[in-house]
């Protein structure tokens, strides 16, 4: 019998062996043990039995909460139908009572995994809910955090679960949207009653709604009267909040813009939500006065998330209602402090606002209205954008230029070509707006005006002039032409290379 238990006992003991091995002694060797033994049937049994009987060992605990994560998204197929409902307690049991944060995280996601392919758990919120909302404070934060990852990895495509079921889990998971935004809610009731709220709830809080507004659709009414919904603008208004708070909150209010969208059902969100956003302009300057970049890059996450929520209102109806041109001006207002990182942020918006003022252009000029007609109206739709896509360009001028101790031209891997690649598709795209000529004209000049520049301010209009040739047309008979001419003709044999 001693022998029998010691035969049981000897994988355990075995791989206890091999994780002091390699993240004690550094014997590398260890891992590809460790690797084999993830891909084992016998890894499910010792994995438990690490979790049961090491509690006190972070690494061993991480290792095995990870090896469960792992079979159950890679090997559910080898669970007996006998055992999953087993196992599914199991793992509620291990995630309530380890004490590594880092072995909680992936035993919540098994969690999660094993909910998107236990057919058999039907109800898997209501099952969460009921055992770990009455867990306590502790309890609350590990539920929202298995709700959060159940509906982010439903729609995983390397989890091996077919599009019936799929379907099925994001139906059910649509129906108990607004049970999940109550239960965020009474995680910041509880924890704000129990004294200040800490910043890991509001986080977990944050992520959870985030990833819920994103994945499902949860009723207007309820985001308007629900204090999760306006919470995290009351972090972004503080520019000394936590860094990794400001972000979740910034993802929180991104996802809630996101709905704006569909004005037609969130309109109501959007009356209450849009005023407060236009107000985190004056934290936003402050963030780049103070020099906190990270926030001032969130917040301009979430001024793009705004205009791009409203960007067919503002390509229709500009000036009016959701198309008021104030969000595009709050964007420019970014695009002046001269960060690529926040420009590069703003692409897709301009990408977008081209295709739908083209769009709009397009259908008039293809319409059965009289020649003269036609063009007054295009001029009436261009007209609005023509200013703000001139501060564009005003602002790339600075924000092309090369350091002035760069040597050569910018290489075909390096970040600057890349970002250069993407202006110059966005600036072909918005050239119709002014007339490729126009915008030529306006850098030629800027480049002329206020004596002579640095190389690499010369070089940065120039490639901006370079990428608006493209657009220029035979009949574009423009003397600007002629002056830039004459002005490249006459660089100095030493100029620059770039």
């Amino acid at each position: 019998m001693a022998d029998r238990q010691q035969q049981q006992q000897q994988p355990l003991e075995v791989v206890l062996q091999m994780l002091r091995a390699l993240y004690v002694e550094g014997k590398q060797e260890a891992s590809q043990f460790l690797e084999q033994f993830q891909q084992s049937v016998e890894a499910w049994t010792v994995a438990d039995q690490i979790l049961q009987k090491c509690s006190n060992e972070h690494v061993a605990c991480y290792f095995a909460a990870s090896t469960m994560k792992m079979k159950i998204f890679n090997s559910y197929h080898q669970l007996p139908a006998d055992t999953r409902a087993a196992l599914r307690e199991t793992l509620f049991n291990h995630v309530v009572t380890t004490s590594s944060t880092e072995a909680r995280t992936q035993l919540c996601l098994a969690i999660a995994y094993l909910a998107l392919q236990m057919v058999e758990w039907t109800n898997p919120v209501e099952t969460l809910i009921e055992k770990l909302a009455s867990s306590g404070s502790t309890g609350a934060v590990i539920l929202l955090q298995i709700l959060k990852y159940l509906v982010e990895e439903c729609f995983n495509e390397r989890l091996r679960i077919g599009a019936n079921r799929r379907d099925e889990m994001h139906k059910k998971l649509r129906a108990t949207s607004s049970r999940t935004l109550e239960i965020v809610e009474a995680a910041l009731q509880m924890h704000r009653t129990n004294g200040s709220l800490d910043d890991n709830v509001k986080i977990i809080c944050f992520q959870c709604t985030s990833s819920w507004l994103r994945m499902c659709s949860v009723p207007a009414s309820l985001l308007t009267q629900c204090q999760v919904t306006f919470a995290p603008l009351d972090v972004l208004n503080d520019p000394n909040a936590d860094a990794k708070l400001y972000e979740a909150a910034c993802d929180s209010v991104c996802s809630s813009l996101f709905l704006c969208e569909h004005p037609a059902e969130y309109q109501s969100l959007a009356i209450l939500l849009v005023p407060k956003v236009i107000q985190l302009v004056d934290v936003f300057l402050a963030c780049v006065e103070s020099g906190d970049t990270g926030k001032a890059e969130d917040l301009c996450r979430v001024f793009t998330e705004m205009a791009e929520s409203f960007i067919e209102h503002i390509a229709t109806t500009p000036g009016e209602g959701f198309g008021d041109l104030v969000s595009v001006h709050i964007m420019l207002k970014c695009l002046e402090t001269g960060s690529v990182p926040m420009a590069k942020i703003m692409i897709n918006f301009w990408f977008r606002l081209s295709e739908e003022v083209f769009r709009r252009k397009e259908s008039v000029e293809y319409s059965g209205v009289a020649a003269e007609f036609k063009e007054r109206q295009v001029e009436e739709i261009l007209t609005p954008y023509r200013p703000i896509i001139q501060e564009v360009v005003r602002h790339l001028i600075t924000l092309m230029q090369l350091e002035p101790d760069h040597v050569g031209v910018p290489g075909s891997n390096s970040d600057m070509k890349e970002f250069r690649v993407d202006i110059f598709d966005m600036l072909r795209d918005l050239a119709f707006i002014n007339g490729s000529i126009n915008l030529l004209t306006f850098t030629f000049k800027s480049m002329m005006e206020g004596g002579q520049k640095a190389w690499q301010v010369v070089e940065s209009h120039l490639w901006l002039i370079e990428t608006m040739c493209v657009g220029v047309k035979p009949e574009d008979n423009s003397p600007v032409i002629l002056e830039l001419l004459n002005v490249v003709l006459q660089f100095q044999p030493d100029v620059h290379v770039a």
